[in-house]
């Protein structure tokens, strides 16, 4: 007997709260019409020159590699050592963005009912950034290898 009183309450609950809402939209509540162009008219956006002049239009990312192999040499001669060799590599997220310079020259034309505007050349965002947060490196050594961290280092 209980929850079908809960039931009921939910259901009058429901009814109220749909009633409400329906009685709002139709005499316009939330958007009045008299006040929409105005705050359409007032909400068109102005156009500024960054300090750069720059309009970033592209990115991507990817993820760069490098790597270093190294064995240690016999002093005076070009005879490897065995079991000296070191490998490393470092694998790191970079993100590379282009830009058009605002302050160049854009030719616009006008044909038929088109706008074709010519922008100058996409130039690359230097330097690229590099999200050191997420690199990666690994390095393996033989048995008589030790200078593994100076591989990395030099990478």
């Amino acid at each position: 007997m209980k929850s079908f009183g809960n039931f009921l309450m939910i259901v009058l609950l429901l009814g109220v709260m749909g009633w409400g809402g329906y009685y709002l939209v139709q005499n316009n509540f939330f958007t009045p019409r008299e006040n929409l162009r105005e705050d359409f008219i007032g909400g068109i956006p102005g156009i500024f020159r960054t300090p750069g002049g720059n309009l970033e239009v592209a990115g991507f990312k990817a993820v760069e590699t490098f790597r270093s192999t190294s064995t240690a040499l016999i002093p005076m001669t070009d005879i490897e050592i065995p079991l000296t060799t070191t490998r490393s590599l470092i694998q790191v997220p970079v993100v590379y963005r282009y830009h058009v310079r605002v302050f160049e020259e854009w030719n616009i034309e006008f044909q038929d009912f088109t706008c074709i505007i010519y922008a100058p050349e996409l130039r690359p965002t230097l330097p690229p950034a590099i999200q050191t947060d997420s690199m990666e490196t690994v390095i393996e050594e033989d048995l008589m290898a030790w200078d593994g961290e100076a591989q990395v280092n030099k990478l």
